[in-house]
């Protein structure tokens, strides 16, 4: 479970907020800050190689297993709204309520460029007031810029981070449902350079390993888990490797 995404889905939605104009006006100049405008916006769009519709079902109804009355937070970006489309239709088709939440890249940095520091360590009562009331988190991966925030200063970042701590602890507390459609690895031009592997082929890779049948994958993930209980687990290899480790009150969790 990532629960730094968690934590950057609940608190966005209060950056979101509170970054909104009170009134509109087209003569307002556009910005001067050179390091937000310079924010990639325009990667490279890879359209799925796969069925969006069914996809957002298996999502919905095996991973997420959303049940009627629940409240869903959905979140992603403009990249991939087809998707979250149908994600959120699928969540009131079992008669839940979700509550789509849209990110991006230039949002994020501007929310550090254009924002006074003094609110970094402000409480984020918004993400505190969805902890309590969402039962299931839904994320597609919105991040297109390589180390996006690495000119804003580690101090600035700190400060959110402990911030919004609190948030991912409630989050943890109340037993919220996480699924990450992403997990750090959606196909992105700069991804693709990392690992060295056509963009095209990597995109193939991730959503083919997307859209498997995640209840097998649900049934093995739940057999490693059991295989985790106890007070003692040793790790052995016939070149004479003998680990062993106490892993009582150390309860494992399945990230499929």
């Amino acid at each position: 479970m990532n629960w730094k995404l968690i934590v950057g889905l609940a608190l966005g939605i209060a950056v979101f907020a509170a970054c909104q104009p009170m009134q509109t006006n087209n003569s307002t100049p556009p910005s001067n800050n050179t390091a937000a405008n310079n924010t990639n916006t325009s990667a490279p769009k890879t359209s799925a190689p796969t069925d969006l519709n069914k996809l957002a079902e298996r999502i919905v109804n095996q991973s997420a297993g959303v049940k009627e009355g629940e409240n869903v937070l959905v979140g992603g970006s403009a990249r991939d709204m087809e998707l979250l489309e149908n994600i959120v239709t699928e969540v009131r088709k079992v008669g839940a309520n979700p509550l789509l939440e849209i990110n991006s890249d230039r949002m994020a940095k501007r929310s550090f460029t254009d924002v006074d520091p003094k609110f970094d360590s402000k409480e984020p009562k918004l993400g505190l007031a969805l902890a309590k009331v969402v039962n299931v988190t839904i994320n597609v991966d919105s991040q297109e810029t390589d180390n996006l925030l690495a000119d804003i200063p580690p101090a600035r970042q700190a400060a959110r981070g402990k911030a919004g701590q609190p948030v991912g602890d409630e989050f943890i507390k109340n037993k919220v449902r996480n699924v990450n459609v992403g997990n750090e690895l959606y196909p992105t031009s700069w991804r693709a350079e990392r690992f060295n592997v056509p963009l095209a082929d990597f995109a193939k890779m991730f959503w083919e390993g997307v859209n498997i049948d995640y209840t097998n994958l649900q049934a093995t993930g739940e057999k490693a888990r059991a295989a985790l209980t106890g007070k003692e687990m040793e790790i052995t290899h016939p070149n004479g490797t003998s680990l062993k480790l106490n892993i009582d009150s150390k309860p494992a969790y399945i990230s499929d």
